[in-house]
């Protein structure tokens, strides 16, 4: 398939599609997507204005063969406004639909894992010219089910949640694992008729004693698992496979049973289901949306978009949360006649070039037989933030040019985001840095974002990234020195600690504040997709009790937690939406904001409590991101 665009606009419920290419929304690309004003899309490809107009959610546009499709895109409650029928009848006035509800939570204590939303999908569905209201459905805490959500007057229903400890799973979309403590316990049904799921994983299917292990989350393609005795929690079900929005993903998998010590979790089904925790976490299930988490020691791992949350491993272990539900809904606008002089990744056509976007490892192959000019945008991955009174994780290098790339194949590597870990007290366990981002054949490579520091670790001192930015430091520590000069924009430092309030991480544009502000040092602008987006901001530094958490910096840098004062907020002007710290009143909940994907970011630090011990995990830091552009 290939990409036209996206839009973010002036607000996703009344940006206009057909707004003109100075006052028209904002494209986006990812999750597949890619950026155009749409607009100018006429002009650009052949586009007739005839089509069924509507506004509503995000916006992409992209071909499949000969058909070009609109796709509304829901990750949040809005509203489908249907203003105009079709005037061409090769356009018919119906539309596809994906329809997905929130996954169930995971259960603790040796629990069960949740089951995935309901999911609904079908075609050609008459729709009028009316509004049409979406509600997203939540995705289940800790043993508790998911949301429903509601669409085009279908509802699917949330998943069922994980047993906890002796309790079987709950009924959903798909059901809830069963626990696997002291026996067999049954895994939740999906009782909906027609189906919207599967059923969940019973635990140990023997008579269990004090080793049996939990069931996995049912998905929307397959039933969990059963616990094996003695051996690792049921592996969540797979989610199944949709490409509305333009690229195909797997939806709605469930997450994996945890496990008693020396034992395994559950991997999550793919779709992005959770892992379980165990002394051998489960690994999250791959292919989804949105990702969701590994399993740690005694946590379940976070269900993706629809996905179900890990069921804990033994002990105190908590079971993780369900991933957020998602509807989107397409429609054939007309034909695409544009064209491109090389492949590889998302392509999309905007004020008379051709763009190719690379949010994972590609190759972009010129297929002129000559050397082809471009203007390019190259990011590294954006540090984690780390846990334990964390600093803020460090931007990728920021490169920025024009170059010549030679006929043929050329590899292309995008760096990951660092994954932000949880400290266990006495052990802490930095975040981790963030990743490369490579392009040889214009002899460039981005680095990582270096990683927050943590406390109590060696020296508190933030990482030190060759390219990116360096981590702000923790307590009694300085923050990252600057990564290799050669990057356009970046190698910023990390701020240091002060005062019980932890540094943020450097950004491209600028270095990494001290406490007390502890703020992410901002990223730096640019506009090969048409508008002045940030990219590459740093992570805000976390707080002690009484202070504020720092914020992320202006490009999607993730806020840092606070105890229980206010977290820091979130960088804007970002192509998505970072997160802010939480903001619990308990020690060992403390969580850093993930960084915004695809800006190379750096995630927000997690705080610590009273006694100076948290075990909340930093923020994820953002993958990297390739953009080549050329004359059309």
């Amino acid at each position: 398939m290939g990409y036209l665009g996206r839009r973010i606009g002036n607000s996703q419920t009344t940006a206009n599609p057909q707004a003109d290419g100075n006052t028209g929304g904002i494209l986006d690309l990812f999750s597949g997507g890619y950026f155009q004003r749409t607009g100018n899309m006429p002009n650009a490809t052949g586009i007739a204005p005839s089509a069924l107009t509507a506004t509503g959610g995000v916006i992409s546009d992209y071909t499949s063969g000969p058909a070009v499709y609109r796709a509304h895109i829901f990750t949040s409650t809005g509203t489908f406004t249907v203003s105009a029928l079709s005037t061409n009848p090769a356009l018919p006035d119906t539309v596809d639909y994906l329809v997905v509800a929130g996954g169930g939570g995971g259960g603790d204590n040796i629990g069960g894992a949740g089951g995935a939303g309901g999911l609904l999908t079908s075609t050609g569905l008459p729709v009028s010219v009316q509004p049409y209201p979406i509600v997203i459905g939540s995705g289940g805490a800790k043993e508790t089910a998911g949301g429903n959500t509601t669409a085009l007057s279908l509802t699917a229903y949330g998943g069922g949640e994980g047993g906890s400890y002796s309790e079987a799973g709950g009924p959903g979309g798909s059901g809830g694992g069963g626990s696997g403590h002291g026996g067999t316990f049954s895994g939740g049904p999906a009782p909906y008729s027609p189906p919207q799921g599967n059923v969940g994983g019973a635990g140990c299917p023997s008579a269990g004693g004090p080793n049996a292990f939990p069931g996995g989350g049912g998905g929307a393609g397959q039933p969990g698992g059963t616990g094996v005795n003695n051996t690792r929690g049921g592996h969540g079900g797979d989610g199944v496979t949709n490409s509305y929005d333009g690229t195909s993903y797997y939806y709605a998998g469930g997450g994996g049973g945890g496990g008693h010590p020396g034992g395994t979790g559950g991997n999550g089904g793919q779709g992005g289901g959770g892992g379980g925790g165990s002394s051998t976490p489960g690994t999250a299930g791959t292919g989804g949306r949105s990702t969701g988490t590994n399993g740690t020691t005694s946590v379940g791992g976070n269900g993706g978009e629809s996905t179900g949350g890990g069921g804990s491993g033994a002990g105190p272990g908590t079971g993780g949360k369900g991933g957020s539900g998602i509807v989107v809904v397409r429609y054939q606008i007309a034909s695409l006649t544009a064209t491109a002089k090389a492949t590889g990744g998302a392509i999309s056509f905007y004020s008379g070039k051709t763009i190719h976007t690379f949010t994972s490892s590609g190759i972009l192959n010129n297929t002129t037989g000559a050397p082809l000019s471009v203007d390019y945008l190259i990011v590294g991955g954006g540090g984690a933030g780390s846990g334990n009174n964390g600093g803020g994780g460090g931007a990728g290098a920021y490169f920025a040019s024009t170059g010549t790339i030679a006929p043929g194949p050329s590899p292309i590597t995008v760096g990951a985001g660092g994954h932000g870990r949880s400290s266990t007290g006495v052990n802490p366990i930095a975040g981790a840095p963030g990743g490369d981002t490579s392009v040889p054949a214009l002899s460039i490579t981005a680095g990582g974002g270096g990683n927050g520091a943590q406390y109590p670790g060696a020296a508190g001192v933030g990482g030190r990234p060759v390219g990116g930015s360096g981590g702000g430091g923790s307590y009694d520590g300085p923050g990252g020195g600057a990564g290799n000069p050669g990057a356009t924009q970046g190698g910023n430092p990390g701020g240091p600690q002060n005062i019980l309030r932890y540094g943020g991480g450097g950004g491209a544009g600028g270095a990494g504040t001290a406490g007390p502000t502890g703020k992410g040092g901002d990223g730096y602008p640019n506009s090969i997709l048409g508008t002045n987006y940030y990219w590459a901001a740093g992570g805000g530094g976390s707080s002690q009790p009484a202070y504020n958490g720092g914020a992320g910096g202006l490009g999607g840098g993730g806020g840092g937690s606070a105890y229980s004062n206010t977290p820091g907020a979130a960088g804007g002007s970002a192509l998505f939406t970072a997160e802010a710290g939480a903001r619990p009143g308990n020690q060992n909940t403390q969580i850093g904001g993930n960084a915004a994907m695809n800006t190379g970011s750096g995630g927000g630090g997690s705080g610590g409590g009273v006694s100076g011990i948290g075990t909340g995990g930093g923020g994820n830091g953002g993958s990297g991101i390739v953009i080549i552009a050329y004359p059309s």
